[in-house]
């Protein structure tokens, strides 16, 4: 079974029991993973790539106010009671990863106090990012905005290439196409960022971090603390 950090903690008889219960997916961009009030019937756990968590609004525009990817998990909810999905998960940058069926996960954290814990802690994290988003976005420049959801995009990923056009990266951060184009050539200016043909390379992390908001280093932190009890904790 291909590498999530979650699933990496449970036993090997336990990861052979989902590996026979589980399917493996491959996402591509804007595969729709969990619909917004739809039954959560699967947990999905990525292995690599990035999912976004939306809101759909009724013009049809959608902002972002979380990131899954190998560390994580969508619709780990379903553990804790919860039925339906709360926002659109759909897949930003390819990937892969598995599906588990809801009851085995759940009947797995029945038994498996550290799985039920981190699921936990996944759902405090989840909540986390929504709050921070909502203040990032009424409180920060768009260029620090975009320079800390890159960092973000790099940590959920693990690569320093990311495949992002200017339009989806416009969605994401509730603004203009036009806006994010001039943000981005601002940040590809000082050398932190080459962008090109709907790609993102990060040169310089640090520099890219020195122009950031504070939202990266804050979510970093909270990740840290959640998971502080877990090792090794992911970067």
């Amino acid at each position: 079974m291909p590498q999530n950090y979650i699933l990496s903690t449970v036993g090997p008889d336990e990861t052979r029991e989902l590996t026979r219960a589980s399917r493996h997916i491959t996402f591509s961009h804007g595969d729709i993973l969990g619909h917004d009030h739809t039954p959560i019937r699967d947990l999905f756990f990525p292995s690599s790539g990035m999912v976004s968590i939306v809101v759909e609004l009724e013009d049809g525009e959608c902002v972002e106010t979380a990131m899954v990817g190998y560390r994580g998990v969508l619709g780990s909810a379903a553990a804790f009671g919860g039925d339906e999905h709360v926002g659109t998960g759909f897949g930003q940058i390819p990937g892969e990863g598995w599906l588990v069926p809801r009851a085995r996960a759940i009947a797995l954290c029945e038994r498996n106090g550290a799985f039920r814990h981190l699921l936990f802690r996944q759902e405090q994290y989840m909540l986390a990012q929504a709050q921070q988003t909502a203040a990032c976005n009424g409180r920060h420049m768009l260029s620090r905005r975009l320079a800390s959801w890159l960092l973000r995009a790099r940590a959920i990923t693990g690569s320093d290439q990311l495949g992002l056009t200017q339009e989806y990266l416009a969605h994401m951060l509730g603004v203009q196409r036009a806006t994010v184009s001039v943000a981005a050539a601002a940040l590809a200016d000082t050398g932190a960022i080459d962008y090109r043909r709907g790609r993102v390379q990060i040169r310089d992390a640090d520099l890219l971090g020195a122009h950031a908001c504070e939202c990266h280093r804050a979510l970093a932190e909270r990740r840290t603390r959640l998971f502080s009890c877990d090792s090794p904790v992911p970067a």
